[in-house]
């Protein structure tokens, strides 16, 4: 079930009984118990993707760097610490009372982690149990081995307001130089985590970013991570515990909606799911395809290949999920992999001076007319790549209109196909779970619309009326309606408008966002962003909330259950055939009457919504899969 359950009237058990006595089945002979179930399901389904019924706020951290933890230590059994990964010189550190501290008074105290190889970009992190009497603890980063010399990040003052000071400093032969210096108020707990990336070092208190610095001399690009600890007059009045380090790497400006912590919009519908429900329509026994209990009507093959067939189609035809992918920013034309269906932006990103900047997509017929030299720019010349010239032929593959200045990357967001589907491996349809669907009506008109003694023309034919109308319904459709960080609302834009009106929004000076762009279902892209943590809301159309046993309360309204019900009923009657089946086609009218009803109630009583909904949809009216359809094109 979703976080909410606002619908308690209705249990998933009462439900069942209520589709069962619409189809004079109350016994549940002809339609099973799991059956019944599934055919709810797929209509709370369907009239959340219709109505976009459940819209909710979820919570999650963006951040520009991702901190991998690599290893930790609680530091909280007494004793001296573990020799066989911890090194100590000066005083040696000891852990007295479950905390750790010096040995000696008044003299610095040292440990290195030495249970890994330390990557270049790292961090580490202690918690502070005690401070008094103007001490000082704190990381080392990229430390020579049992020398003094490195990074260090300190704390140094007394619990209290401003009683404190975050010091980055760099220590070579000499005294050590300080690069950074910020009062802060320290008390019991608080957690500090020192990292560095590149030459750039970022200081944190409770995970919230409190200063950066860089070196400008560049002295050391690795070495070892430990802790140190000078205590005075007692050992204990600077005491820490709970170690943790590990390695900064730089993350894309790309998140992932479905993959996001907290995320309202998972992808969980496996194509087994799907097997198993195209078995009930066909009167084959709904028990997957490993192994294969049906007729020899249909087999296993027959199923996986006609649903990875209409998933990659849906795929190719709807941008509902788009993948970032690089390549290297080399001269000529450059191949993509078989699997890339479609590439819908890219982007150049220099290694080196240059900010990020959008390529626009563009044709040979144009390259030709406006800019015909454009084939005799040499290899390696000055010069940043504005347009890119897709292939017309499979496999697909590009070229630039200019070399690129510079090494670095080209960023791609793609459409991909989904990996290959197997009868022992259940998998992921990377298809929105409100919108499988489509899927399955795609799938069962093939199956059904072969030549064979399976073939059924009149349902084959509601079948694939029934995906095209999902196709068309799912090139509109919404995800994002609105975003926050910290509570302030951010502008929603699409990917084209944001790359039409301000072409290096990606290399915008570091800072707190203030603009949050998205492609397809799934990707956004927060800008500007810094190396802070920043807390982050979502307003999306979630998955419908579904119920799982019995005893779940359905979550639908009382005024839209009836018509809920209506298609359950529709559904059931698929594998009826016939006219039994197409008796029911008011009923599935009916249910979609009411998912536009919902709608235009919406647009009634919130003046905006049309306004929001644009919004929303304007990825896909600024940078369309394809050109429009006439509408006698099936004429």
């Amino acid at each position: 079930m979703s976080q909410q359950a606002p619908y308690n009237y209705l249990t998933f058990a009462q439900a069942k009984q209520t589709l069962a006595q619409r189809l004079y089945d109350s016994t549940e002979t002809f339609w099973s118990d799991a059956e019944l179930g599934r055919y709810i399901v797929e209509a709370l389904r369907t009239f959340n993707a219709l109505a976009n019924y459940w819209r909710e706020d979820f919570l999650f951290p963006i951040n520009a760097n991702s901190y991998v933890p690599l290893v930790s230590d609680p530091l909280n059994v007494d004793g001296p610490l573990n020799p066989a990964v911890w090194t100590t010189f000066g005083s040696p550190l000891q852990i007295l009372g479950g905390v750790c501290i010096p040995t000696d008074i008044n003299a610095e105290a040292f440990g290195i982690y030495t249970g890994i190889t330390w990557p270049d970009n790292q961090w580490a992190e202690i918690q502070i149990t005690n401070l008094i009497n103007d001490n000082a603890l704190g990381v080392k980063l990229r430390g020579v081995h049992a020398d003094f010399r490195g990074y260090y990040g300190a704390i140094q003052g007394s619990f209290g307001v401003g009683n404190g000071t975050a010091l980055v400093t760099v220590v070579t032969t000499g005294p050590a130089t300080v690069l950074l210096s910020v009062p802060v108020t320290v008390s019991p707990g608080d957690i500090f985590r020192f990292g560095v990336l590149g030459f750039t070092f970022y200081m944190f208190q409770n995970d919230v970013l409190i200063g950066t610095a860089t070196d400008p001399n560049s002295l050391y690009a690795s070495g070892e991570v430990g802790v140190f600890d000078s205590a005075s007059p007692a050992l204990t009045d600077a005491a820490f515990i709970n170690f943790r380090g590990g390695e900064i790497v730089k993350t894309s400006p790309w998140l992932d909606l479905t993959q996001l912590p907290n995320t309202l919009r998972p992808y969980t519908v496996e194509d087994t799911d799907l097997y198993e429900t195209m078995e009930y329509h066909l009167l084959e026994p709904a028990t997957g395809v490993n192994p294969w209990t049906g007729s020899l009507q249909f087999s296993a093959l027959d199923l996986i290949a006609a649903v990875q067939r209409r998933r990659d189609e849906i795929l190719s035809q709807t941008d509902c999920t788009l993948k970032v992918r690089t390549v290297p920013a080399v001269a000529g034309r450059i191949t993509l992999p078989d699997t890339v269906i479609d590439v819908r932006r890219i982007a150049y990103l220099p290694n080196v001076p240059g900010s990020p900047s959008v390529l626009f997509p563009e044709d040979t017929w144009a390259e030709q007319s406006y800019n015909p030299r454009y084939l005799q720019t040499p290899a390696g010349a000055p010069g940043t790549p504005y347009t890119y010239l897709l292939s017309t032929q499979p496999p697909l593959s590009f070229d630039t209109d200019a070399s690129p200045s510079y090494a670095g990357n080209y960023e791609l967001l793609t459409v991909e196909a989904g990996p290959a589907l197997s009868a022992s491996t259940p998998s992921t349809l990377l298809i929105p779970d409100d919108w499988t669907w489509v899927l399955k009506w795609g799938a069962l008109a093939d199956l059904l619309g072969r030549e064979s003694v399976a073939g059924d023309p009149l349902r084959a034919q509601y079948c694939e009326s029934r995906y095209q109308m999902g196709l068309k319904l799912m090139r509109s459709v919404l995800a994002l309606l609105s975003f926050r960080v910290g509570n302030v609302p951010l502008q929603v834009d699409s990917v084209r408008d944001a790359d039409l009106y301000n072409t290096t929004w990606q290399g915008q000076t570091p800072g707190p966002p203030v603009m949050v762009v998205y492609a397809g279902l799934n990707l956004i892209g927060v800008n500007p962003i810094d190396s802070g943590i920043y807390s982050a809301t979502a307003t999306v159309v979630e998955n419908a909330p579904i119920p799982v046993v019995d005893a779940d309360p359905v979550q639908v309204s009382r005024g839209d259950l009836d018509a809920v019900i209506d298609y359950a009923q529709h559904l059931a009657a698929f594998k009826q055939g016939g006219k039994e089946f197409t008796d029911t086609l008011p009923l599935m009218a009916r249910f979609f009457n009411q998912a536009k009803t919902y709608g235009l109630k919406l647009e009634e009583f919130a003046e905006y919504t049309d306004a929001l909904y644009g919004l929303a949809q304007r990825e896909n009216n600024m940078n369309p899969v394809s050109a429009p359809i006439p509408e006698d094109a099936n004429a």
